[in-house]
């Protein structure tokens, strides 16, 4: 199987997956309670048809820009579902809402040890300028998402919040690609990874189909009504 078999098995696969989500959170009408996170699911899935429409007409360069676009939006989105997830499990939970300043102040705290970590090596020569901001957005989001993970595990760990199942298994598979993504990213800053680097990237790319077959197997299995269940705050 060659490089471009295996990228667009892992593109069909990913649709699939993401169809199969979708009609999922359809029927079990979890959009009306997630919202935001149909709609970054929608967004995904319509950005993943377009995007690879895109790759087969555009150069290399032009790509890289609407990649560099399509990761900037996901991220957002990203963002906006996980405070989504955030205020339905302080209501779970019947809890106030923390500060703002000391949530900023704990996500400040995430960031430094993976930005430390994630201090990359001098990239080749043979990049351009655009491929090195391209390189350094990547990474940043990488550690943003990270910190964005370990603040809300903090935060529950500190205010003592109990998560309902579905709320859990979302912010589980995002954390396993998360940390995927990141790993990878920071692996493609060094030299020693170059020889690998295509293979560095599908394997980011299976770690984000990982997570939807993840979710695709938890919202088809059953919930109990205690795990519905959101008391009013």
């Amino acid at each position: 199987m060659t490089l471009d078999s295996v990228d667009l098995t892992i593109w069909y696969a990913g649709i699939v997956l993401d169809v199969v989500l979708l009609g999922l959170l359809m029927s079990r009408r979890v959009y009306k309670d997630l919202p935001v996170y149909f709609i970054y699911l929608l967004w995904s899935l319509s950005y993943d048809l377009v995007a690879w429409q895109l790759m087969r007409t555009l150069s290399p360069e032009a790509c890289l820009q609407q990649y560099m676009v399509g990761i900037t939006v996901n991220a957002l989105f990203v963002f906006a579902v996980w405070i989504e997830l955030g205020r339905k499990v302080l209501r779970y939970n019947g809890a106030t809402a923390p500060g703002r300043l000391f949530v900023l102040l704990l996500f400040v705290v995430a960031c430094l040890p993976l930005w430390l970590l994630a201090q990359q090596a001098p990239l080749s020569a043979r990049h351009t300028v655009f491929r090195l901001l391209f390189a350094h957005l990547r990474q940043i989001i990488g550690i943003l998402m990270v910190a964005v993970l370990l603040t809300m595990a903090w935060l529950s760990r500190i205010l003592d919040l109990r998560w309902p199942e579905r709320e859990l298994r979302i912010a589980t598979g995002f954390g396993f690609s998360f940390i995927i993504a990141l790993a990878v990213n920071i692996l493609q800053t060094h030299g020693f990874a170059y020889p690998i680097h295509r293979l560095l990237d599908q394997i980011s790319v299976a770690g984000y189909l990982g997570t939807l077959a993840y979710w695709v197997l938890s919202f088809s299995q059953n919930e109990t009504k205690q795990q519905n269940y959101y008391p009013q705050v």
